[in-house]
């Protein structure tokens, strides 16, 4: 039991005189000051944290904006897109028709050669008929 009563009373001892204010003046002063230190400290945490907070949010506003931003401009390409191929459509068309006109075009434009040709052919005939008959008369 002398055991039992030591082991316990060493202790005892040691935490009553920790609590009784045994320290010295200046481990009281330094104690202080280590306090007020970390209460400043706190302090600027505190502070620190509250205006990376509202950093943050100001930072999440203008990513929403940017978003919806992004949002719009997406929509918008897309419709220039679709306008975009809608005119190449049209300009696929316009140009098909502009190779059908070229197509008739030389059509036409070798039918009036046969015809001028043809009609060549006839004024000359004509021109012999009209000395034929011309030297017929003279003669």
């Amino acid at each position: 039991m002398k055991m039992c009563f030591s082991r316990y009373l060493i202790p005892a001892i040691i935490g009553l005189a920790v609590l009784s204010g045994c320290v010295n003046r200046d481990e009281y002063n330094q104690i202080v000051s280590e306090r007020d230190n970390l209460l400043e400290a706190l302090s600027e945490s505190e502070e620190r944290i509250e205006s990376l907070e509202e950093q943050l949010a100001e930072v999440r506003g203008a990513s929403e904006e940017m978003e919806a931003q992004l949002a719009a401009l997406r929509t918008g390409e897309s419709e220039l897109r679709e306008r975009f191929e809608a005119a190449q459509e049209e300009n696929d068309e316009l140009e098909a028709a502009l190779d059908e006109r070229g197509q008739r075009i030389a059509e036409l434009e070798s039918q009036l050669e046969e015809v001028r040709q043809e009609k060549e052919a006839l004024t000359a005939r004509i021109m012999e008929a009209v000395g034929a008959d011309r030297n017929d008369d003279n003669d």
